[in-house]
């Protein structure tokens, strides 16, 4: 039997070897920034996140499986006609749940003035602080990483509103669940606000100046999903001005975050690079592996591939 080509650039070489079947696939393991395009003229399956430029020279490329949540990049003219492209939802809501918590709990706790307060041999108490238990955490975008921070808040004694984009089911963990439309209203409640949106053309700048004036003047924002959600602008504005208490932001409208933004002096937001998710712990490289293993085998079997990307709204397929 022929083996099917497949290269690898996700580097997960050592959880992945140990569960591919070497006896149907023929898998190259290359790093991203190392690809060429001799490389991808003749691989049937492609595992990873490839440079877009590159994606031409993948003639015979039948499934693409992202290693990444977002897939709004994924255009279908720039692909070879038929191929199937799926991300990998499913894979970051551990890791960058605990990164969330982390930072909402640093934030009301002012954790990140003591470290300031350290560096200058400074002993001094910041006040006031805030509790995650009594307080209402608006989770905007109730994907996989949202609803995972959200089960985290509940349990430390939240409220949890949800905002999501189909309501016919609504989880356990949210308290409250509604569409973006009710962002506005909802953000008047919220103690905290976390974001964690895929790109598209309803998320973007759906937090600037308007929505900042609507929130509490005690409440803190997080952006884990995408810095197009956010005018960078009029959030550094929000918080000079104490229109809201502060920020953690980990994604950016431009990356690297110019060395000379006036953001990065700002005292009440904090500032992180783009480093919540990535395969950096050892539960995510085994998430994403069990999903690519997974589609190898509903490809090569015909099955229903997880997490397929639908090529009009940039999202998985939606699947209850």
């Amino acid at each position: 039997m022929k083996k099917i080509k497949v290269l690898n650039i996700a580097n997960v070489d050592d959880y992945f070897k140990d569960k591919v079947d070497e006896s149907v696939y023929e898998v190259k393991y290359k790093k991203r920034n190392e690809v060429t395009k001799e490389d991808l003229e003749n691989i049937e399956i492609l595992i990873g996140n490839p440079p877009l430029e590159l994606l031409k020279e993948c003639k015979n490329l039948r499934f693409l499986q992202l290693s990444r949540a977002g897939s709004d990049d994924m255009k279908e003219e720039i692909l070879p006609k038929g191929c199937i492209v799926a991300n990998a939802s499913g894979t970051y809501g551990i890791g960058i749940s605990e990164y969330m918590i982390g930072t909402t709990l640093m934030m009301m706790r002012n954790l990140h003035h003591y470290i300031r307060h350290q560096e200058k041999h400074l002993w001094k108490r910041v006040q006031p602080i805030n509790s995650l238990y009594g307080a209402t955490v608006l989770v905007v975008g109730a994907g996989d990483i949202g609803l995972e921070y959200a089960k985290r808040c509940k349990a430390m004694g939240a409220t949890v509103i949800g905002i999501k984009r189909h309501l016919d089911y609504i989880p356990e963990c949210l308290d409250e669940c509604y569409d973006l439309k009710s962002l506005d209203q909802l953000l008047l409640r919220a103690d905290v606000v976390a974001l964690s949106l895929p790109n598209s053309a309803d998320t973007t700048g759906i937090m600037s100046r308007k929505q900042f004036e609507q929130m509490k003047e005690t409440a803190f924002l997080i952006n884990v999903g995408r810095g197009t959600a956010i005018n960078t602008e009029d959030l550094c504005d929000a918080v000079i001005n104490k229109e809201i208490a502060g920020a953690c932001l980990d994604v950016f409208e431009v990356e690297p975050l110019p060395e000379n933004h006036r953001i990065w002096d700002i005292e009440n937001i904090v500032v992180t690079p783009h480093c919540s998710g990535n395969l950096n712990l050892d539960i995510t490289n085994k998430k994403f592996v069990e999903i690519a293993i997974e589609n190898l085998e509903n490809y090569r079997n015909g099955r229903t591939i997880k997490n397929e990307v639908d090529f009009k709204t940039g999202y998985r397929k939606y699947t209850r």
